[in-house]
């Protein structure tokens, strides 16, 4: 009976991102996540980075006035004829572009512990899911870069050994995330003991 349940909450509440053939019949849900909040903010900071520099320089060089002739250009300069608040408006709406894109990144992503399998479904344009069968599962690793550590965030690798492999990044509580896996994969069959 907790089947269907766990089946009809996650057809609802995951649909636009988990096709709804995903789950087997009688399979258990024992844990559905997503990636931080920070998620957002981190992902797109060296691209927001980036864009905010290229903006303020281009907004810098179209405020100078600069004698380009030892360039061989004659008398002139880099002005565009555009205001530079106008250049740094485009390259905040840029900035803005790449934020939202972020953020419809975070929507799409979604992981799923089932009493069978690990499931990683993500994708804006196109949905891609991967699936670890438990009773393949022989990789089962916790790491933190230097961005997620800051946080308090950690991704987890889960793999069967043989290439497939799936990564739950940018978890909140990712040794709790972790030790839920792997109680999962203990108590259901396979991998890591």
């Amino acid at each position: 009976m907790a089947a269907p349940k766990a089946a009809r909450s996650l057809s609802g509440r995951f649909a636009s991102v988990i096709p709804p053939d995903v789950l087997q019949d009688g399979e258990i849900v024992l844990l559905m996540a997503k990636p931080s909040p920070l998620f957002v903010l981190l992902g797109s900071l060296r691209s927001s980075a980036a864009l905010a520099f290229v903006a303020m320089l281009l907004a810098t060089m179209n405020n100078a006035a600069l004698d380009l002739g030892w360039m061989g250009l004659g008398g002139r300069s880099l002005r565009t004829g555009l205001d530079s608040r106008d250049i740094l408006l485009a390259g905040a709406g840029l900035i803005g572009l790449r934020w939202f894109w972020q953020l419809l990144e975070w929507l799409s992503h979604v992981y799923l512990l089932t009493d069978r399998r690990v499931i990683r479904a993500r994708g804006v344009l196109g949905v891609s899911v991967i699936e670890v069968p438990l009773a393949r599962l022989r990789q089962l690793e916790a790491h933190a870069g230097f961005k997620e550590r800051l946080f308090g965030l950690g991704s987890i690798t889960l793999g069967d050994g043989g290439g497939l492999h799936a990564e739950w990044s940018m978890l909140d509580r990712p040794q709790e995330v972790f030790h839920t896996v792997r109680d999962a994969v203990r108590r259901y069959g396979g991998g890591p003991r």
